[in-house]
């Protein structure tokens, strides 16, 4: 069995500012730094692309941000929404048709438009999006590869409200720094 997990990591707005913004919902905040915050929330944790979509797009909008959702299925499919002041800029999916026994090559992933809202260089985004490479078999690795490449925070990686739930905190993080909503 894979990962499953979804995080929203939020560029510009201060962990209190996040915090007001997702009040009455349950979730985890990460400390700000370097300017993100990763949101770990209860809904978008059961994997509904419909959710996860919603929150980062009102996220974005309320606190005039940029937000990066990513979902990774069970290790076999990375998805991610870029959204810019509410407005949805970018999506991706590594394997569109897994879920139906298919292998076609990744949809969508705009290198430009996730390093302008992030950092790093282009080329190295588009390899990580568009690898076929055995290294990029698990999803979990693939989403490595783009956090290093566009500077996200470690604690973005691999980890989720379920994992946050259940005691855990990422490697880069004591659990004592997740702020639980």
């Amino acid at each position: 069995m894979g990962s499953f997990y979804t995080n929203i990591t939020l560029r510009g707005p201060t962990r209190p500012e996040v915090l007001r913004a997702v009040e009455g919902r349950r979730a985890y905040l990460s400390p700000t730094r370097e300017k993100q915050t990763v949101v770990y929330d209860a809904v978008c944790e059961e994997q509904d692309p419909a959710e996860l979509e919603a929150l980062a797009r009102r996220l974005s909008l309320e606190l005039s941000c940029t937000a990066l959702a990513v979902l990774n299925h069970d290790d076999d499919v990375l998805m991610c929404w870029l959204y810019q002041d509410g407005v949805q800029v970018d999506v991706y999916n590594s394997a569109p048709d897994a879920l139906e026994g298919g292998e076609a090559p990744p949809f969508g992933g705009d290198p430009e438009a996730l390093t302008e809202a992030f950092a790093g260089d282009p080329d190295a985004v588009e390899r990580v999006l568009r690898s076929r490479d055995e290294r990029f078999l698990f999803a979990l690795a693939r989403h490595r590869e783009l956090a290093r490449a566009l500077r996200l925070p470690e604690c973005s990686i691999g980890f989720g409200y379920g994992y946050a739930a259940r005691g855990e905190a990422p490697n880069s993080l004591h659990r004592a720094e997740l702020t639980e909503v």
